[in-house]
Protein backbone atom coordinates (compact mmCIF):
# COMPACT_ATOMS: atom_id res chain seq x y z
CA UNK A 1 0.00 0.00 0.00
CA UNK A 2 1.76 3.13 -0.74
CA UNK A 3 2.44 5.88 1.62
CA UNK A 4 0.44 9.09 1.57
CA UNK A 5 1.82 12.21 3.17
CA UNK A 6 0.30 13.27 6.35
CA UNK A 7 0.99 15.81 8.84
CA UNK A 8 1.41 13.29 11.60
CA UNK A 9 4.73 11.96 11.45
CA UNK A 10 4.72 10.11 8.08
CA UNK A 11 4.87 12.04 4.77
CA UNK A 12 6.66 13.96 2.96
CA UNK A 13 9.71 16.28 3.93
CA UNK A 14 8.20 18.71 1.92
CA UNK A 15 4.49 18.71 3.95
CA UNK A 16 6.51 18.21 7.26
CA UNK A 17 8.58 21.08 6.95
CA UNK A 18 5.95 23.28 7.00
CA UNK A 19 5.92 22.96 10.29
CA UNK A 20 2.05 22.81 11.09
CA UNK A 21 0.03 19.76 12.61
CA UNK A 22 -2.89 18.65 12.41
CA UNK A 23 -5.14 21.25 14.61
CA UNK A 24 -8.37 18.80 14.98
CA UNK A 25 -8.23 14.88 15.78
CA UNK A 26 -7.90 12.57 13.08
CA UNK A 27 -11.40 11.09 13.77
CA UNK A 28 -12.93 14.67 13.91
CA UNK A 29 -11.28 15.57 10.53
CA UNK A 30 -12.97 12.01 9.38
CA UNK A 31 -15.97 13.10 10.39
CA UNK A 32 -16.37 16.46 8.79
CA UNK A 33 -15.25 14.99 4.97
CA UNK A 34 -18.19 12.67 5.50
CA UNK A 35 -20.64 14.69 6.45
CA UNK A 36 -19.50 17.20 3.33
CA UNK A 37 -19.86 13.99 1.44
CA UNK A 38 -23.59 13.25 3.21
CA UNK A 39 -24.38 16.69 2.23
CA UNK A 40 -23.55 16.07 -1.09
CA UNK A 41 -25.51 13.20 -1.82
CA UNK A 42 -28.81 14.57 -0.09
CA UNK A 43 -28.16 17.63 -2.38
CA UNK A 44 -28.00 15.17 -5.46
CA UNK A 45 -30.85 13.13 -4.30
CA UNK A 46 -32.91 16.70 -4.23
CA UNK A 47 -31.63 18.10 -7.57
CA UNK A 48 -32.88 14.29 -9.01
CA UNK A 49 -36.15 14.17 -7.81
CA UNK A 50 -37.17 17.86 -8.64
CA UNK A 51 -35.41 17.04 -12.27
CA UNK A 52 -37.79 13.69 -12.27
CA UNK A 53 -40.61 15.65 -11.10
CA UNK A 54 -40.23 18.15 -13.69
CA UNK A 55 -39.64 15.47 -16.84
CA UNK A 56 -35.76 16.24 -17.60
CA UNK A 57 -32.18 14.49 -15.71
CA UNK A 58 -30.53 16.44 -13.09
CA UNK A 59 -27.51 17.31 -15.82
CA UNK A 60 -29.88 19.41 -17.41
CA UNK A 61 -30.97 21.68 -14.66
CA UNK A 62 -26.90 21.78 -13.61
CA UNK A 63 -26.27 22.51 -16.92
CA UNK A 64 -29.21 25.52 -17.26
CA UNK A 65 -27.84 26.85 -13.94
CA UNK A 66 -24.45 26.84 -15.47
CA UNK A 67 -25.52 29.23 -18.29
CA UNK A 68 -27.41 31.39 -16.73
CA UNK A 69 -23.84 32.88 -15.00
CA UNK A 70 -22.11 31.94 -18.63
CA UNK A 71 -23.97 33.53 -21.33
CA UNK A 72 -21.45 32.31 -23.86
CA UNK A 73 -19.73 29.23 -23.34
CA UNK A 74 -17.90 26.49 -25.16
CA UNK A 75 -19.44 23.05 -24.50
CA UNK A 76 -15.49 21.85 -23.14
CA UNK A 77 -15.80 24.84 -20.90
CA UNK A 78 -19.88 23.82 -19.64
CA UNK A 79 -18.21 20.04 -18.99
CA UNK A 80 -15.19 20.93 -17.10
CA UNK A 81 -17.04 23.51 -14.93
CA UNK A 82 -19.87 20.92 -14.43
CA UNK A 83 -17.49 17.90 -13.63
CA UNK A 84 -18.31 15.75 -16.21
CA UNK A 85 -17.27 14.56 -19.60
CA UNK A 86 -17.39 16.02 -22.54
CA UNK A 87 -19.19 13.24 -24.54
CA UNK A 88 -21.91 13.86 -21.55
CA UNK A 89 -22.32 17.31 -21.51
CA UNK A 90 -22.42 16.62 -25.13
CA UNK A 91 -25.70 14.30 -25.33
CA UNK A 92 -26.91 16.66 -22.36
CA UNK A 93 -26.67 19.88 -24.85
CA UNK A 94 -27.99 17.72 -27.83
CA UNK A 95 -31.32 17.30 -25.64
CA UNK A 96 -31.37 20.94 -23.87
CA UNK A 97 -30.93 21.84 -27.81
CA UNK A 98 -34.07 19.80 -28.84
CA UNK A 99 -36.40 20.86 -25.57
CA UNK A 100 -35.53 24.55 -26.94
CA UNK A 101 -33.89 25.65 -24.02
CA UNK A 102 -30.49 26.10 -25.44
CA UNK A 103 -29.05 27.68 -28.62
CA UNK A 104 -25.43 26.51 -30.28
CA UNK A 105 -24.50 29.40 -32.04
CA UNK A 106 -21.12 31.45 -33.29
CA UNK A 107 -19.15 33.14 -30.74
CA UNK A 108 -19.49 37.24 -31.16
CA UNK A 109 -15.71 36.94 -30.78
CA UNK A 110 -14.63 34.29 -32.98
CA UNK A 111 -17.00 33.17 -35.61
CA UNK A 112 -15.27 30.46 -36.04
CA UNK A 113 -15.87 29.24 -32.40
CA UNK A 114 -19.39 27.57 -31.45
CA UNK A 115 -20.74 28.40 -28.09
CA UNK A 116 -23.90 27.75 -26.12
CA UNK A 117 -26.61 30.26 -25.11
CA UNK A 118 -29.31 29.46 -23.06
CA UNK A 119 -32.55 30.77 -24.36
CA UNK A 120 -35.40 32.40 -22.91
CA UNK A 121 -37.51 29.32 -22.54
CA UNK A 122 -34.67 27.79 -20.75
CA UNK A 123 -34.40 30.21 -18.16
CA UNK A 124 -37.97 30.23 -18.19
CA UNK A 125 -38.03 26.69 -17.44
CA UNK A 126 -35.12 26.81 -14.69
CA UNK A 127 -37.13 29.19 -12.89
CA UNK A 128 -40.17 27.66 -12.84
CA UNK A 129 -38.07 24.66 -11.24
CA UNK A 130 -35.63 26.11 -9.12
CA UNK A 131 -36.81 29.81 -8.83
CA UNK A 132 -38.43 31.92 -6.27
CA UNK A 133 -41.72 30.40 -5.02
CA UNK A 134 -40.80 27.31 -6.80
CA UNK A 135 -40.91 23.27 -4.53
CA UNK A 136 -36.98 23.36 -4.55
CA UNK A 137 -36.83 27.00 -3.56
CA UNK A 138 -39.34 26.08 -0.20
CA UNK A 139 -37.49 22.81 0.45
CA UNK A 140 -33.73 25.31 0.20
CA UNK A 141 -35.04 27.54 2.37
CA UNK A 142 -35.97 25.17 5.02
CA UNK A 143 -32.43 23.15 4.93
CA UNK A 144 -30.52 26.70 5.00
CA UNK A 145 -32.45 27.41 8.22
CA UNK A 146 -29.67 29.75 9.42
CA UNK A 147 -29.33 33.55 9.99
CA UNK A 148 -27.24 35.35 7.75
CA UNK A 149 -24.28 35.94 10.06
CA UNK A 150 -24.32 32.18 10.63
CA UNK A 151 -24.47 31.50 6.90
CA UNK A 152 -21.36 34.10 6.20
CA UNK A 153 -19.83 32.17 8.92
CA UNK A 154 -20.38 29.02 7.18
CA UNK A 155 -19.51 30.12 4.14
CA UNK A 156 -16.03 31.55 5.09
CA UNK A 157 -15.39 28.54 7.08
CA UNK A 158 -16.22 26.84 3.14
CA UNK A 159 -13.77 28.51 1.29
CA UNK A 160 -11.07 28.92 4.09
CA UNK A 161 -10.79 24.68 3.44
CA UNK A 162 -11.27 25.24 -0.03
CA UNK A 163 -8.35 27.75 -0.38
CA UNK A 164 -6.32 25.07 1.97
CA UNK A 165 -7.81 21.94 0.23
CA UNK A 166 -6.45 23.74 -2.88
CA UNK A 167 -3.13 24.45 -2.02
CA UNK A 168 -2.27 20.99 -0.17
CA UNK A 169 -3.50 19.19 -3.16
CA UNK A 170 -1.37 21.40 -5.67
CA UNK A 171 1.57 21.06 -3.01
CA UNK A 172 0.93 17.10 -2.92
CA UNK A 173 1.08 16.93 -6.44
CA UNK A 174 4.03 19.27 -7.52
CA UNK A 175 6.11 16.91 -4.76
CA UNK A 176 4.82 13.37 -6.35
CA UNK A 177 4.78 14.55 -10.07
CA UNK A 178 1.23 14.59 -10.54
CA UNK A 179 -1.10 16.79 -12.71
CA UNK A 180 -4.62 17.94 -11.59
Amino acid sequence: MPSHPDRTGGGSPELRAKGRGPTLDRNLRIELMMSYRRLQLQFKALIKSISEIHGCADIHLLLLSMLICHQEISLRQLAELAGVSESMASIAVDELVTRGWVNRVRSSEDRRRLVLRLRTEGAQFLHHVMGEGSQFDEIISQVFDLTEPEAQFLMQLNERMLGNLQRELGLFQSISGLQG
